[in-house]
């Protein structure tokens, strides 16, 4: 698919194929994302700091760090800033590359194709004792994503993420994604139906 705006459509390639890789192979796919981001940001940088939902977002970020300074455990407390300013950054910087239905549409997609085999390797995690490979262990466990045989906790599927309260809510995601596109292509499908209808009854 093409981006709308041709300065954005290598960052919009670049998301695409993050988005595909990053369950899977979360060290590429997690380049794809950040290369996106980047190239976002540098050729919409104007338009992205002069939307009144980022400065909020700006401002929040310099009060979480203000408040980090002065926190009973400030290493701690920058070490969990972490879990927030990134996605303030990536947020922000989709937010410009994502303009249109069909992008949503397409991310969507990406999102409900690259689950069924989160599915698979849970499925064969818990049952049959798959596992990350020693050699990418070292790798894939930086970015929390290494298989653990008998899922974490033990008996629970927990598949590419570190826990398994983290693939129930990937999952939901998913799920929640997928019922829209079945929803819209039963409507599409409907629609489809009446018009063929009402051009026989005319014929």
């Amino acid at each position: 698919m093409l981006h709308s705006h041709k300065s954005l459509q290598k960052p919009w390639q670049y998301a695409q194929l993050g988005l595909l890789l990053f369950p899977l192979l979360t060290p590429i796919g997690s380049l794809g994302l950040l290369l996106a981001l980047v190239g976002t940001w540098r050729q919409h940088y104007k338009k992205i700091i002069q939307r009144p939902l980022n400065w909020v977002l700006a401002i929040l970020s310099g009060w979480l760090v203000l408040v980090s300074c002065f926190a009973f455990r400030p290493t701690d407390a920058f070490l969990g800033l972490f879990n927030f300013l990134p996605f303030f950054g990536f947020f922000a910087g989709f937010s410009a590359l994502i303009q249109t239905p069909a992008q949503l549409r397409q991310i969507a997609q990406i999102l409900v194709f690259t689950s069924v085999p989160v599915v698979i390797l849970g499925l064969g995690q818990l049952f049959w004792g798959w596992a990350t490979p020693e050699a990418w262990k070292g790798v894939f466990g930086a970015f929390g994503c290494a298989i653990a045989p008998g899922g974490n906790p033990p008996g629970r599927i927990a598949s590419v993420f570190m826990y398994t309260n983290l693939l129930a809510g990937y999952l939901v995601i998913v799920f929640i994604l997928s019922l829209g596109l079945w929803i819209e292509s039963f409507q599409k499908t409907e629609f489809n139906t009446q018009k063929s209808r009402h051009f026989l009854h005319l014929g």
